[in-house]
């Protein structure tokens, strides 16, 4: 069976769903997945002949012939709901993933340090994360143990996550005067090595900005005392 629905397509999987909960005629199946007769009976025919539905009885109808009840042999679960258990399953290895890799460190745990430890991208453990604490709000699996303040990729606190119910430690307050010294001096050395690159590219030394080395000299402040010299003997030669 797994194998015939595995092919089905989303509709299809809905009207299996659907008569999974009670027969259903035709019309009861149009109005229950907001579709058009044409595609309700196009499934049901192929649904039918791959087995899956069968007619069940019928109802009597006044009008025209009695409208036929369709029914399933095995109950099926909606689409929505196998992509729910997917995550969840997906989510729960994660999760014992996270949880054993805080226990062997013997200590809490930031989300870029559980990435490494476990060699996977660090959105996948903020995911499983933010599942089991319902984006902050349950603490029952993962809570924030401690705080701890980190330069790079971006100056802040981050929060340590340790293993087991309890309350989140409270944020430390954010250190206005030190975050903006920080992205000042991040500014400088930017337009210093970029100052740099210039200079050298204008005095016929494009190769030598692009050495990492020298770029690591001009962050610092050292300069290139070789081009102040030639500059200064540039008046003597047209002299001469």
């Amino acid at each position: 069976m797994k194998d015939q629905t595995s092919t089905l397509t989303h509709n299809q999987k809905r009207i299996l769903a659907a008569l999974s909960q009670a027969p259903m005629s035709k019309t009861d199946l149009m109005e229950r997945l907001n579709l058009t007769e044409s595609p309700v009976l196009s499934n049901l025919r192929k649904l039918k002949a791959k087995g899956l539905v069968y007619v069940a009885g019928s109802r009597p109808n006044h009008a025209t012939k009695p409208s036929p009840l369709y029914g399933v042999h095995v109950h099926h679960a909606s689409p929505l709901e196998d992509q729910h258990k997917a995550r969840i399953g997906k989510n729960a290895h994660r999760r014992d993933a996270i949880t054993a890799a805080i226990q062997e460190n013997g200590e809490p745990m930031t989300a870029a340090e559980i990435a490494s430890w476990l060699q996977i991208d660090q959105s996948l453990v903020n995911s499983a994360i933010t599942h089991y604490r319902q984006g902050g709000r349950c603490t029952d699996v993962f809570r924030i143990w401690s705080w701890v303040y980190v330069d790079k990729p971006r100056c802040g606190w981050t929060p340590q996550y340790g293993f087991g119910p309890g309350r989140d430690a409270t944020k430390p307050p954010v250190d206005k005067r030190k975050y903006m010294a920080i992205w000042r001096e991040r500014n400088r050395a930017k337009i210093r090595a970029a100052e740099a690159a210039r200079r050298l590219a204008e005095n016929g030394k494009a190769s030598a900005a692009e050495n990492p080395f020298w770029q690591l000299l001009t962050t610092v402040g050292v300069q290139d005392h070789s081009v102040k010299r030639k500059a200064h003997r540039a008046p003597e030669v047209e002299s001469a």
